[in-house]
């Protein structure tokens, strides 16, 4: 961000929730190099997912995968994520809140950061309905 400040350009601090987290799609590679696929991308950090572990079948009857990536907000385990994130279900929305307590102190003295943007995902969650934003 240093050398964007250099150059003039601002950056905005983003955490947008797009489905969460990264889907796994598989295995991939044979024998002893078998490695599970994933597409996607993390929407919140990879010990947020870890705080809220997988429950029931993946895809809603008569489902078996979903295509492309943004359909994964209808898998049982994305949507009920977002709800269990916001209803701080084993701490995460507390645990979201200090990670981005942290973010901003070591951001906040950096030349050309704008501010940041605490987007959600899903639509009409959390405690303020939804409309969580701050610039």
């Amino acid at each position: 961000m240093s050398s964007l400040a250099e150059r003039g350009i601002y950056t905005l601090l983003d955490l947008h929730q797009d489905v969460l987290w990264k889907e796994w799609t598989g295995t991939s590679g044979g024998g002893a190099k078998k490695r599970r696929r994933t597409r996607g991308y993390w929407g919140v950090p990879p010990w947020i997912k870890r705080m809220l572990p997988s429950t029931g079948p993946e895809y809603p009857w008569p489902f078996h995968d979903f295509r492309p990536w943004i359909c994964g907000y209808f898998t049982r385990e994305i949507s009920s994520g977002f709800q269990r994130l916001y209803a701080d279900e084993a701490g995460t929305a507390g645990a979201m809140a200090e990670h981005w307590k942290f973010m901003a102190g070591e951001f906040r003295d950096m030349d050309g950061v704008l501010g940041w943007v605490e987007g959600r995902g899903g639509e009409g969650g959390g405690r303020d309905g939804g409309r969580a934003c701050s610039v």
